[in-house]
């Protein structure tokens, strides 16, 4: 493409500047009198000769014409998409005892291995939160101080996963399925807020009272519905679906709000912790 395009573009500097000089040549034994209006009436033609002649030689090009990107660029980028979702963990098994029903936030991004985007690799990552708890103003006294303080407990999940994904990309509604393997990290933090005077926040402490690592397998599916006007030429959906995240073993607190004092060894469950989230979003790209 480039040879081509430059040769035309070759051809048109050099018939513009034999347009030119034809002009010029003219305007030299023309009456003094007239000479200035045709020397400009020849420098117009001469760019109108010169614009017609590029473009010209850019619809000649290889592919019918100049386009900044390239087939390989579009290529990949129908193969790309991610998207973002929120979600409702709902705890199943052993886990349903001690956890209840949470929020969360996750994000994928996959890239097909065919143009048709039936077969892909899905990458996913999240935080889920399966408890929350605040316990009552506390006083503490000193010598020479007093300051109260409320204690606010969070016990969430973070995950990250990868695994194959197959999708149906026919239609406006396209169902997709996968299956991944990732690691799960389940903490327990502790804020100490320090209250004024006045009862708003003034400090705080985080502390950090549990964080343990486990192995999750999971698989899930769901729906995208297609956007009738997208982002430009980015395809847009709206994500609709559920994963269920199988953790074998794991160590985590129950959810529930505990003095800084009390033994953390008398919360802490060892076993299966399994849930079910689902989730509504958006995601974009793809074909």
């Amino acid at each position: 493409m480039r040879g081509t395009l430059g040769l035309g573009l070759v051809v048109a500097l050099a018939g513009t500047a034999g347009a030119a000089g034809t002009a010029a040549a003219q305007d030299s034994t023309a009456a003094p009198g007239g000479g200035g209006r045709r020397a400009l009436g020849g420098m117009v033609a001469s760019s109108a000769a010169f614009r017609d002649s590029v473009q010209q030689a850019l619809r000649d090009g290889p592919g019918g014409g100049f386009a900044y990107e390239t087939r390989l660029s579009r290529r990949w980028a129908d193969r790309l998409f991610g998207g973002f979702t929120i979600s409702v963990s709902q705890p199943t098994g052993q886990f349903r005892r001690f956890a209840g029903v949470g929020v969360g936030i996750a994000a994928n991004a996959a890239v097909s291995a065919d143009r048709a985007g039936i077969l892909g690799l899905r990458v996913e990552g999240g935080a889920q939160n399966y408890g929350r708890a605040a316990g009552p103003a506390q006083t503490v006294t000193g010598p020479l101080f007093s300051n109260q303080y409320r204690q606010v407990t969070s016990n969430d999940i973070y995950w990250g996963a990868l695994g194959p994904q197959l999708s149906v990309p026919l239609g406006p509604v396209r169902p997709y399925a996968f299956g991944t393997l990732g690691v799960a990290n389940f903490a327990t933090t502790s804020r100490l807020i320090g209250l004024g005077l006045d009862g708003r926040q003034s400090q705080s402490l985080e502390i950090s009272d549990l964080r343990n690592f486990a192995v999750t397998r999971g698989y899930g599916g769901g729906l995208r519905f297609r956007v009738p006007r997208g982002l430009g030429r980015t395809p847009l959906s709206v994500d609709l679906g559920a994963k269920a995240h199988l953790i074998r073993s794991a160590r985590y607190l129950q959810p529930g709000f505990f003095s800084p004092t009390q033994d953390l060894s008398l919360r802490e469950v060892r076993g299966q912790a399994n849930f079910v989230t689902y989730h509504l979003g958006f995601s974009a790209g793809g074909r």
